[in-house]
C-alpha cells in the first residue's frame, strides 16, 4: 500500500472532476472561493457524501479569518434545500503533518463557535430567534416566508450553542496530511 510522497498542492479557482479509481464515484473537488459559491449548490444537489477539507495550519489564523470565512461558507451549505440530498459529512483537516497545525478536535471546537455566532448573527439579522434558542427557527420563519420550508435552519441547543451533533447526517471530524489521507478515501468509497 503505497502513499504518495511529496505530491504538491495548488490551489484551484474553478472545480475538478473525476471519477475514485476505487469505486467508480465521481468526485468533485470543488475551491471554496466566495466568487465560486453561488455555483457551488449545483453539485450538492448531486453529493451523496461531502467532504470538507479544513487548513488545520490556517483555520485560526487571525490574518486570514480562517474559521470566520469557511463559517461563512458552511452556513448556507448546511442551510440550503440542496443539501438535503447529502448521506454524511466528512470534515479532513489537512496538514496534520506540520508542528503548528490544530487537532481535528480542537477544528470541531473552533467551528462549533464561529457557527456558534454566524447563526445568531444571522437569525438577529432576520429577526427569526426572538428568544427561542433552541427551537426549531424552521417554524417562525415559515410563517414570514413559504420558501423558509425548503431551507434546514441550524439551531443551537439550550445553552445558545451549535453543535455538529444536531445535523441530521452523520459526520466525522478526521486528521489526514498529504502522505496519511487512508480516512478520507475510505470515506469516498
Amino acid at each position: 500500500n503505497s502513499k504518495p510522497i511529496g505530491v504538491k498542492t495548488f490551489t484551484s479557482m474553478e472545480p475538478n472532476s473525476g471519477t475514485a479509481i476505487e469505486g467508480g464515484k465521481a468526485v468533485v473537488d470543488y475551491p471554496g472561493h466566495q466568487r465560486l459559491r453561488h455555483e457551488l449548490y449545483d453539485e450538492l444537489l448531486r453529493a451523496q457524501r461531502l467532504v470538507i477539507v479544513i487548513d488545520s495550519i490556517t483555520v485560526n489564523d487571525d490574518k486570514t479569518e480562517g474559521a470566520k470565512e469557511l463559517a461563512g461558507m458552511l452556513l448556507p451549505v448546511l442551510q440550503s434545500h440542496a443539501f438535503h440530498g447529502v448521506q454524511a459529512i466528512q470534515f479532513a483537516c489537512s496538514k496534520r503533518d506540520e508542528i503548528t497545525s490544530f487537532s481535528s478536535k480542537a477544528i470541531r471546537r473552533i467551528l462549533e463557535a464561529e457557527l456558534t455566532r454566524a447563526i445568531v448573527a444571522q437569525h438577529g439579522a432576520i429577526g427569526a430567534l426572538r428568544g427561542e434558542v433552541g427551537k426549531k427557527v424552521r417554524k417562525e420563519a415559515a410563517a414570514h416566508n413559504a420558501s423558509a420550508k425548503d431551507e434546514c435552519l441550524l439551531q443551537l441547543d439550550e445553552n445558545g450553542k451549535f453543535s455538529f451533533g444536531s445535523l441530521s447526517v452523520p459526520f466525522t471530524f478526521v486528521d489526514c496530511s498529504v502522505e496519511d489521507f487512508d480516512e478520507v478515501k475510505a470515506f469516498c468509497t
